[in-house]
């Protein structure tokens, strides 16, 4: 795991964190993400961004993914994703 004292853990921390603000400002009328999907979303855009930049969460981003994404149900019963 990244040592959260580092300033690229905590650029990635704030991404995360940002990434969660951003989803809940969508449209109300959308589809509900459940915690793990959620955090695979979020995650996802974290790892995307701060790659971007050119930091490298790949140690702690990618195991993260795939726990949460042996967890997360691959098919939906509620709402349809917005296209």
């Amino acid at each position: 795991m990244t040592d959260p004292n580092e300033p690229a853990a905590a650029v990635t921390t704030l991404v995360h964190e940002l990434a969660h603000a951003l989803i809940h400002r969508t449209d109300p009328d959308g589809a509900e993400l459940s915690y793990a999907e959620e955090e695979i979303v979020v995650e996802s855009i974290a790892f995307s961004v701060v790659g971007g930049l050119g930091i490298d969460t790949s140690g702690y981003s990618i195991p993260y993914l795939t726990s949460g994404a042996k967890t997360t149900p691959t098919s939906r019963s509620s709402k349809p994703a917005r296209s």
